[in-house]
């Protein structure tokens, strides 16, 4: 499988970028390609978990022990902080799992017990059957924005049910490619198939493409400051919102 590493060395040279005055680095490479690697990572994830054949995937998912906390703002709701960069699952919203763990304060009978997701409105349904009520036995996790006087916080997970005594919990992540993390490395192997390899590689050289394009210093706005012959500076041919790569698959 590719890195990070050898991936932008190939689009340098094949932007001919090889000398130290280039005009694009390897930093602006790394993250156009966090950046599309991430997004096949989230459409491989998609069209299995939409399949139902998800024990797979959990395979794939990070584990992490993470602490939990009361925020005041909301009648001191208990959530968690992600502890990295998710990718934008549309059927889970990249958390794989969430459960007690142990020697977390939920008691033994509950070590293992998973979480369910489930929006605040679907909440306010389930608060009035007995049997789906949140509760220590039956907890519930949505994610959302928060409004503080920090600002707005956009890394956080909500637990509904769970007992304040329950001091930290087990997840289960897909995470993103965040070539732009200090401390990720680029020569680790990229989270994604060999056949899809050539696919970054298309549209980040699309996008470094893009990015090149300067527009040309012009005199007036018909055309008179050209020399005979001269034609302006065209943009490259932009991928249609058909092409194969910006279709998701069923």
């Amino acid at each position: 499988m590719a890195t990070a590493t050898t991936l932008s060395d190939d689009i340098l040279t094949t932007l001919g970028y090889t000398h130290d005055d280039r005009a694009r680095h390897r930093e602006s490479i790394l993250f156009n390609i966090g950046l599309v690697a991430s997004r096949l990572r989230r459409r491989s994830i998609d069209k299995q978990l939409r399949s139902g054949s998800d024990d797979g995937l959990i395979s794939d998912a990070t584990m992490y022990r993470v602490p939990l906390f009361q925020e005041q703002y909301v009648q001191d709701r208990t959530y968690f902080n992600l502890p990295a960069s998710i990718v934008d699952a549309r059927v889970n919203g990249g958390v794989a799992y969430i459960r007690y763990c142990d020697n977390s304060g939920c008691g033994d009978t509950l070590v293992g017990k998973q979480f369910t997701m489930a929006s605040p409105n679907e909440l306010s349904v389930r608060n009035g059957m007995e049997l789906e009520k949140p509760s220590p036995s039956v907890p519930y996790y949505f994610r959302a924005r928060i409004s503080t006087g920090e600002g707005i916080i956009t890394n956080r997970v909500w637990l509904v049910g769970v007992s304040p005594l329950v001091k930290c919990l087990e997840v289960g992540l897909y995470l993103a490619v965040d070539l732009s993390d200090p401390m990720a490395d680029p020569d680790e192997q990229l989270p994604i198939p060999d056949d899809q390899v050539y696919l970054v590689k298309r549209m980040v050289l699309d996008m470094e493409r893009f990015a090149l394009l300067v527009p040309q210093e012009r005199l007036s706005n018909d055309g008179r400051d050209f020399k005979v012959g001269q034609q302006p500076l065209q943009p490259p041919n932009t991928m249609g919102i058909n092409a194969p790569i910006n279709i998701d698959e069923d």
